[in-house]
This record gives structure tokens, sequence and C-alpha cells, in this order.
């Protein structure tokens, strides 16, 4: 009967509190061992993988994203890194996709100053059309 009791006192979750105060007693017995099970708490120092891209990357991001808005970002990642070779520049289509994910509202004005903007003012008669057609010939009345 008692071990009955005994065991079904330990399965009450007093099993756990037993174990708990075990790991509390090994901790004050052995202050340096750290616990098992938890890590090691670091110092505070972060330190970045990567440095931030400059601004005129993200502005030339925004210019290519609306100017091609159906490109994919491993497109324009391409685009960008051909066009800034000598630069020594590159961005990869994860850093695309996070620049015109925090961007998209950049892109849609950019579209909107693109589509709204008047045309180039040209001179009169400078820009000349032919009509090419087979069997076209110009009359001689």
């Amino acid at each position: 009967m008692i071990v009955v009791l005994l065991a079904a006192w330990l399965t009450a979750g007093v099993w756990q509190r037993l174990l708990g105060l075990w790991h509390l007693a090994r901790q004050l017995l052995h202050p340096t061992a750290p616990p098992k099970g938890y890590r090691k708490i670091r110092p505070a120092v972060i330190k970045h993988r990567n440095k931030r891209k400059p601004d005129w990357v993200l502005q030339e991001l925004i210019w290519l994203k609306a100017h091609a808005p159906d490109d994919t970002c491993r497109d324009l990642a391409n685009k960008f890194n051909r066009r800034n070779v000598g630069k020594q520049m590159s961005v990869c289509k994860s850093t695309v996709h996070k620049l015109l994910r925090n961007q998209a509202h950049a892109v849609l004005l950019a579209r909107r100053e693109m589509r709204n903007k008047p045309p180039h003012p040209y001179a009169v008669n400078d820009v000349w059309g032919l009509d090419m057609t087979p069997g076209y010939s110009p009359s001689t009345d």
C-alpha cells in the first residue's frame, strides 16, 4: 500500500520538483559548473557580418523595379550586377527581395512619377518617319 501511494505521489508532478531541487543543490555545491542544459552567457557584443548597402544601391534597385515591374528579384539582381561591375558592388536576390519588400511604396511612387512625366521636348522636324512598306512608290505627277 505504501509503495502504491509513493508511486502515485512521485508521478503527480512531484518527480519534477525533486529533480529541480537536485539541480539546485548541485549548483549550490558546485557554483562554477553551469547547470546542464543551459547555454553560456556571452558578452553583449553584436558583430555584423555584412555592412549595410549604400543608399545609391537602394535608389538604383527602386529605379530598376519601376522600369521593369515584371522582373523577378533574380533578374533585378543580375541587371544590377551587370550595370555596376566597375563600382565593385553587387547584390544577391535575397537582398533585392528584402530591400524592395521594405520599399514597395517607393517603387509605386517612382512608377507614378515615371508615368506622369511629360515627354522630352525636341525640335520641330527633328524626327522623320518613312514608309518602308513594299510596293510603295511615290507618284511623280
